[in-house]
C-alpha cells in the first residue's frame, strides 16, 4: 500500500509531454509482457524490431504474475514506443488494487432483452433494421401470447398473454438471433455470453447471475388460493446435443428480498407486494455453482471433456431465461434484464469503482516509464452482452487518465439478412450504438478462407469482399468518429495468416501486393492512425501457426518472416509520412475508380474534379479498383490519396487449386502482381492549368485536355495534391 501511495504522489511530478505516437499513431499488437518466458527473453529483440519497422506504439499486457511492469515501460520509453496497456490482473479482494483492472471488469455482462421480439417481424417501424434488437425466441419451444402496444413499457411495446384466450405455456424461451441465417436456420446463442473465470476454486464461489423480469399482472382469476402459481421462472439450455430440450435446472429465486425454495411466483407473493397495478420487477438469482453443475456455464471451450478447461473464460451455451405462464391472470412482459456479479457490483457501487479504477490508472502512469501509457485496452473484441460494461468503464475514466479502447470485429459478416435489399445485420453498428467507443478500432480482416481472385466469383471475389467487408466498415467508422471531436479512428490492419499445416485456417496470409493495399487503404478513409495485427506469431517446428512479420518457433526461437517483414519495413515509414501530412487535411469522402465509372458517387464540385477513371489497358483478368480518398483544407486546397487495390493474381496448380491451400513457402509461385494501372483524373472545363503534385516524390503531372494520368503499381499508393501548375516555383 505504501508503494501504491508513493506512485500516486509521483504522478503529480510527471511533466506534460507529447506521446511518441503523435501526430499519427502506427501500432503493433506485440503483447509484450513480463510473465511469459518467451517475451521476457526476447524483449530487447522485439523492441528493436518494432523500431526497425517504424512503429510508435504497441499493445502490451500485465497480469498478476508480472514482476516488474515498470522495467517494460522504461524499455519502451527508451525506444520511443508508447503503449496501450491491457491490464489482466485480478483479485477478489476489494482492498487490492488489482480488483480494478479494466480487462476483467470489461468482461462483465449486461443486456436487456425486450420481450416483444420473437423473429424478424417489425414491432416498431424500422426496428427490423436496428442492430440493437438482434435477439428473438426459438420456435423449438413455442411462445404463447402476442405483441401489444403499451406506452408505459420501455420500448412502448410488451408481450401479452391473456387468461381465457391464450394457451397455457411459455411466455419466454431461449435466446436466438432475430433473423434466420443464409440457410434459413434459427441460430441460438452459442458462446457469445462469456464470464471472466476469476474463481479457480468453485466451492468458494459465491457469485450469481441476476435476472429481472419486468411484468404487469392483471385480471387474476377469482377464487384462487394464495398458493396458486401465476408464473414460474426457469433457466435452461439447449446444449447442442441431440435432445431438443436440454438439461434443465431449477434454482432458488429471490422475491421481495427473501429467499424462496421454489421457482414459482404465486398469488400470495403478488398480494405480499400490495397487489400492484402497474409494472413490477421480479428478480431471479442463480448461483454460478448451480450453473456450472448443470453444465450451462462451462470452461469446456472446445467441447472436449478430455482437455483442460479454459484458463480465462466461462461460457454460456444456448441461454434460455424461461418464463412460464400458468393461465391464472393476464400477463404483460416488458423485458428481461440480465447481469452478472461483476456488472451488478459496478452498477451498485459506481462511485467506489470509479475512484478505485482511476487511482489504479494513475499509479500505472506514475511508474517510471509510465508516461508511455497512451491508452488502456479493455476486453478484446467484446460480444453483445459486454458492450454495456465497456461503456460504463469509458464513463468512469477521468480526463487525466488514458482512455480505454478495444478492437471491434464483425463476427457475423453478411450472415443475417435484414430485408429483401442489401441490408445485413452488422455487429460494429451494435458496438457503436451501445458501447459508444471514443476510439473506433475495427479489426476487419478481409483475407479469409474462401476468398477468390477470380472476378467471376461473385461475393467471394477479392474486390467484392473489400467493398462489403472492409471499406464499408471504414466509411461507417469515419462517419461515427466525425460526430465528436474527442473520437479517433484507428483501424486494425490484417498482417498475418493462420496456417494449419495443410491449409489456411480462419485467416489467409495476404500476398505481398495485397498486403500493401491493405496497409494503405485506411489512408483513403481519414484514419487518425492504425494498428497492425500481428507483430509476432507463434509457429511450431511443423510450420503450423500464425505467420506474421516475426515468428516464434516452438515459442522459443525468434525469427523474421521475410515475406511479410519486408513489406511492413518498406511501407511503414511511408505510411507515417502520409498519415502525418493528412492530419492537416479534412476527409471529404472516398470513391472507387473503375474503367467507365466511379462508386459510390462523390461530390467533387468544389475540388474542380469532374470524374475519376482507370485507363483501359487490356492487361489481366480484370481492370479498375483504384481507391481514392478526397481531402480538403479550409484554404480551399484539395488532395487525393489513391491506392491501386488491383494487386495480386492467383495461379492455381495441382497441389493448390485455390488460395486456401497455398503453403507459405509457395506464395512466390502461386501469386503474381498485376501490371500497373493508370488513374485518370478529369477536371471541369472552367479549371485553369490543373495539375497533380505527387507530395511524396514532388513530381508534377500537368493536365492535357483537362486530363491527368498517373501510373500506380499494384498495391501502391500516391498522395496527389491538386494545383495550378503556373503558380508553382518549379514549373517543370
Amino acid at each position: 500500500m505504501k508503494y501504491y501511495v508513493l506512485c500516486l504522489l509521483a504522478f503529480c511530478l510527471i511533466p506534460l509531454h507529447a506521446f511518441h505516437s503523435e501526430p499519427f499513431l502506427l501500432g503493433a499488437y506485440s503483447y509484450l509482457q513480463n510473465d511469459k518466458r518467451y517475451y521476457s527473453e526476447h524483449r530487447d529483440e522485439l523492441i528493436a524490431h518494432m523500431q526497425d519497422l517504424s512503429f510508435n506504439i504497441n499493445v502490451i499486457e500485465t497480469t498478476n504474475s508480472d514482476p516488474d511492469l515498470s522495467s517494460l515501460l522504461q524499455a519502451l520509453d527508451k525506444a520511443k514506443l508508447d503503449a496501450a496497456l491491457a491490464d489482466k490482473c485480478w483479485s477478489n479482494d476489494p482492498r487490492d488494487s488489482r480488483r480494478f483492472s479494466l480487462v476483467p471488469l470489461s468482461t462483465s455482462n449486461y443486456y436487456r432483452f425486450e420481450a416483444e421480439y420473437t423473429d424478424q417481424t417489425v414491432v416498431k417501424k424500422g426496428d427490423n433494421l436496428d442492430p440493437e434488437f438482434w435477439y428473438g425466441n426459438s420456435k423449438t419451444i413455442p411462445r404463447t401470447g402476442q405483441v401489444i402496444q403499451d406506452s408505459k413499457a420501455s420500448n412502448e411495446h410488451a408481450w401479452q398473454v391473456k387468461r381465457n384466450k391464450d394457451k397455457i405455456g411459455w411466455a419466454y424461451t431461449d435466446i436466438t438471433m432475430r433473423w434466420p441465417d443464409r440457410m434459413g436456420n434459427r441460430v441460438k446463442l452459442y458462446d457469445e455470453i462469456r464470464f471472466h473465470k476469476r474463481h479457480l476454486d468453485a466451492k468458494s464461489d459465491t457469485d450469481s447471475l441476476y435476472l429481472t423480469y419486468r411484468v404487469k399482472l392483471t385480471n387474476i382469476a377469482p377464487d384462487l388460493s394464495d398458493e396458486a402459481p401465476l408464473l414460474s421462472f426457469q433457466i435452461y439450455a439447449h446444449r447442442g446435443d441431440k435432445r431438443e430440450f436440454g438439461e434443465k435446472i431449477v434454482a432458488n429465486k429471490r422475491a421481495h428480498g427473501k429467499k424462496a425454495d421454489r421457482t414459482e411466483f404465486s398469488l400470495g407473493d403478488f398480494k405480499a407486494m400490495g397487489s400492484p397495478e402497474g409494472y413490477i420487477d421480479l428478480p431471479f438469482t442463480i448461483s454460478y455453482n448451480d450453473l456450472r453443475d448443470s453444465r450451462i456455464m462451462t470452461d469446456d471451450w472446445d467441447n472436449n471433456p478430455d482437455t483442460p478447461g479454459h484458463w480465462w473464460w466461462y461460457i454460456f451455451r444456448h441461454f434460455a431465461p424461461g418464463l412460464y405462464w400458468h393461465g391464472n391472470c393476464d400477463l404483460s412482459l416488458d423485458y428481461i434484464d440480465m447481469e452478472d456479479e461483476i456488472y451488478r457490483d459496478l452498477r451498485q457501487n459506481y462511485a467506489f469503482y470509479k475512484k478505485s479504477i482511476n487511482e489504479r490508472l494513475r499509479a500505472h502512469r506514475a511508474l517510471p516509464g509510465g508516461n508511455v501509457i497512451r491508452y488502456v485496452y479493455g476486453m478484446d473484441e467484446p460480444f453483445q452482452t459486454h458492450l454495456s460494461s465497456f461503456n460504463m468503464m469509458q464513463g468512469m475514466i477521468e480526463e487525466d487518465n488514458p482512455p480505454i479502447c478495444s478492437a471491434t470485429y464483425d463476427i457475423y459478416h453478411r450472415t443475417y439478412k435484414l430485408d429483401d435489399k442489401d441490408n445485413w445485420w452488422h455487429f460494429p453498428d451494435l458496438t457503436r450504438d451501445i458501447a459508444q467507443p471514443r476510439i473506433m478500432m475495427p479489426d476487419i480482416y478481409p483475407i479469409q478462407p474462401g476468398i477468390l481472385y477470380d472476378p467471376d466469383a461473385g461475393e467471394r471475389f477479392y474486390q467484392n469482399v473489400l467493398d462489403h467487408r472492409l471499406l464499408k466498415g471504414y466509411r461507417e467508422s469515419y462517419d461515427y468518429v466525425s460526430q465528436s471531436p474527442e473520437r479517433k479512428f484507428y483501424p486494425v490492419v490484417q498482417v498475418f495468416g493462420h496456417w494449419s499445416g495443410s491449409r489456411w485456417w480462419s485467416w489467409v496470409m495476404p500476398p505481398q501486393a495485397t498486403q500493401k493495399a491493405l496497409m494503405f487503404l485506411p489512408l483513403c478513409y481519414g484514419a487518425d492512425g492504425m494498428y497492425q495485427y500481428l507483430l509476432n506469431g507463434f509457429v511450431s517446428s511443423a510450420k503450423v501457426g500464425d505467420y506474421a512479420p516475426l515468428i516464434g518457433i516452438d515459442a522459443s526461437e525468434l525469427k523474421k518472416f521475410d515475406y511479410i517483414y519486408d513489406v511492413v519495413k518498406e511501407l511503414n515509414p511511408r505510411i507515417l509520412k502520409f498519415g502525418e501530412e493528412l492530419q492537416d487535411w479534412d476527409w471529404v469522402g472516398a470513391s472507387t475508380a473503375m474503367l467507365f465509372s466511379n462508386y459510390p458517387k462523390l461530390d467533387y464540385a468544389e475540388s474542380g474534379i469532374n470524374k475519376l477513371r482507370v485507363v483501359q489497358a487490356c492487361n489481366g483478368s480484370y481492370e479498375g479498383y483504384i481507391e481514392t480518398g478526397l481531402y480538403t483544407k479550409d484554404s480551399g486546397e484539395y488532395a487525393i490519396f489513391a491506392v491501386n487495390r488491383r494487386s495480386n493474381e492467383f495461379h492455381p496448380r495441382k497441389e493448390y487449386l485455390n488460395p486456401d491451400f497455398v503453403a507459405p513457402e509457395d506464395y512466390p509461385d502461386a501469386y503474381s502482381e498485376f501490371e500497373p494501372q493508370t488513374l485518370k483524373v478529369i477536371f471541369d472545363r472552367d479549371i485553369k492549368n490543373p495539375a497533380l503534385l505527387d507530395m511524396e516524390t514532388k513530381e508534377l503531372y500537368k493536365a492535357k485536355r483537362r486530363r491527368v494520368k498517373i501510373e500506380i503499381p499494384a498495391g501502391e499508393a500516391r498522395l496527389l495534391k491538386i494545383v495550378d501548375w503556373t503558380t508553382l516555383k518549379d514549373k517543370n
